[in-house]
Formats: C-alpha cells, structure tokens, sequence
C-alpha cells in the first residue's frame, strides 16, 4: 500500500471519528450498474499479393449490484464507502467483488434535483473458470444527479466519465487501462437511497 493511500485513509478514518454522529446525515443506498460496451479491433494481414482485414468485435459487457452508505458531512461534501457485486457476461459469468469509496461535492442544490461531482476509488477481485485470480485497482471521475422524491427518499442516477485502473492476473502479470466512453459506451449507475 503506498503512501498516498495510508494518509488518505488515516484522514478518512480520522475526520469520520471527529465528528459527532449527529453532524452527519447518514443514508443507505442500493444501486444497478451497467455497462454496456462493445469493442472492435483491426488487423491486416497479407498472404501473397493480398492484403485480408479482419475486424474482432468483442462485448464487454458487465451489470452489477451493490450497496452503499451516504454519509453527507455537511450541504457540499459527501463520502460513500460501497460494496459490489459485478458479472461479466464475456467472462462466462465470472462474478467479481468490488470495495470502493467516492467522494462527491454537491455543486448544484436544489428542492427536487442535486448534481454532484467527484472522485471514486476502488479494487476487485474475481476468479475466472481456470482458476486465475484477478486484482483490479482504479480511480473514476463520476457525474451524480439526485432526484429527491422527499427528504428521505432518492433516485441516484451515476455516470462514470473517465476511469484509469490497474489490472494483475495471477500475480504474474499486470494491465493498466485507460478507459473513456459516450453515448451507451458510459459505465451508469441507477439507485434509491433512504436518508435517515
């Protein structure tokens, strides 16, 4: 674990213990994700004097569910710690775990709607049918809107803009991947949070 991510720690830890439980609006969140993506490649190849090209198209396709705790420290800030389950189709149904944090800043507060804007972290871990474990580790940037139905009830919409993340096979070898999208190629997120 670097250092960076010690002290973030330490000071997520430390500011939620200095603050009195009621300082803090606290909700409970269950979301959908989904990510619907497909990707083609091309490759030429020559076999005498003809030159074939080949396209592989390749979904990568993924939905998931999860769970989270809203924590809002005041009208701006709001840190949300989330635990989730994602199958991937193209992995022949390989489940993977997800344990992550985001913190979002509410930049435009209204009576009905709430956008938000901010950082998530997160890693995984799943296991494919030939017994080969996957680490993955990344940073998103999120776009949040709020829909509040009353106080205490939410409709979350999310969607992930850019994402950079660290992907280790077995141990034996990594990946980093740069992963951007638009239109239906954006990863999304649908909920309901309750407020308490």
């Amino acid at each position: 674990m670097t250092k960076v991510v010690r002290i973030g720690i330490i000071l997520v830890i430390t500011l939620g213990l200095s603050l009195p439980a009621s300082a803090l609006d606290i909700g409970l969140g269950l979301d959908l994700d989904l990510i619907i993506n497909s990707t083609t490649t091309e490759g030429t190849s020559t076999a005498g004097r003809t030159a074939t090209t080949t396209k592989n198209v390749r979904d990568t396709n993924s939905f998931g569910i999860g769970a989270n705790v809203i924590l809002r420290l005041n009208d701006i800030l709001e840190i949300t710690p989330s635990l989730k389950l994602t199958i991937a189709p193209s992995t022949a149904f390989n489940p993977y775990l997800h344990l992550g944090s985001a913190f979002y800043w509410h930049l435009v507060r209204g009576n009905v709607f709430e956008l938000s804007l901010g950082p998530s972290a997160y890693t995984g871990i799943g296991f494919a049918a030939s017994q080969n474990m996957y680490l993955t580790f990344g940073v998103n940037a999120d776009v949040v809107l709020d829909m509040k139905f009353n106080p205490s009830l939410i409709f979350r919409a999310k969607v992930t803009l850019a994402g950079l993340g660290l992907g280790i096979i077995n141990m034996k070898s990594a990946v980093f991947v740069l992963s951007s999208g638009t239109g239906i190629a954006v990863p999304m997120s649908f909920g309901l949070i309750y407020m308490f």
